[in-house]
């Protein structure tokens, strides 16, 4: 599992992160640890508090539950809220923009490939 290294700058963990996030993810799963890998760096550079990042950490976990019961409308809902929650440290400052719309396309991706990972698969 990649890691910040120690000392690391963010935009170098930042651009390092996102190339390994591309080799792996491949499904829901992947694109969410991807997400949950890159708010912890930002909370290992004092960019988001990590009482806010584990907050975040359980709105997806509750996401993948919801993913796995194949309720899609509330797995998407707890996703849409930790959006909402980026867009919020944006808004204060927190996190720059830029590095927002990473995290968002990350949980964009969990949205879209939790659902299709749940139509089932009629060429079996």
């Amino acid at each position: 599992m990649p890691q910040p290294r120690h000392g690391e700058p963010l935009d170098d963990a930042a651009d390092r992160l996102s190339l390994e996030h591309e080799i792996m993810v491949g499904d829901a799963s992947g694109a969410s640890w991807a997400l949950e890998e890159l708010l912890d760096v930002h909370a290992a550079h004092g960019e988001i508090d990590a009482a806010e990042v584990r907050s975040l950490v359980a709105e997806l976990d509750q996401a993948h539950d919801e993913f796995d019961d194949g309720d899609l409308a509330e797995a998407e809902a707890h996703v849409r809220a930790v959006v909402e929650r980026i867009d919020t440290l944006v808004e204060r400052g927190s996190l720059p923009p830029d590095e927002a719309e990473e995290l968002i396309a990350l949980a964009q991706a969990t949205i879209d490939m939790g659902a299709m990972e749940s139509v089932p698969d009629h060429f079996e």
